[in-house]
């Protein structure tokens, strides 16, 4: 938003988040402790991306990349659930750190690649050129 000269909608977002987040820090830390903290830089985020989707919402922006963004929500919530299932596979194991690591990366890379093919060819070949 900043390059397209959208200031007010990036100030606003940011001003609100930190009432959030401040507030957030105020309520769930004395209760959770640290959990909590974790809880109000979500709900922070969560306000941010929220101010700001409804600000780009009116710029049209979102019709230009709605395919592309669905593709990345879709392979977010896959990658999500798959790295999941790996770290419940993972702890009937005792398998290592250093392993749930090394297979989790393993993981993403492959679907990533297999997902973003054409993206990250065409990336290389622009790459490649220069």
């Amino acid at each position: 938003m900043i390059p397209k000269r959208n200031d007010k909608p990036y100030v606003v977002s940011i001003v609100v988040a930190a009432i959030v987040n401040i507030s957030g820090n105020i309520l769930f830390v004395p209760i959770f402790g640290a959990q909590g903290g974790i809880i109000s830089v979500i709900l922070t985020e969560i306000t941010i991306f929220v101010i700001e989707f409804a600000y780009t919402m009116k710029l049209n922006f979102w019709r230009k990349v709605d395919m592309f963004f669905i593709k990345w929500v879709i392979y977010l919530c896959c990658m999500i659930g798959i790295l999941y299932l790996v770290h419940i596979f993972t702890s009937y194991l005792n398998v290592n750190l250093y392993a749930i690591t090394v297979i989790d990366v393993v993981i993403l890379l492959g679907v990533t690649f297999k997902a973003f093919k054409t993206q990250i060819s065409s990336a290389i070949q622009i790459l490649v050129k220069k």
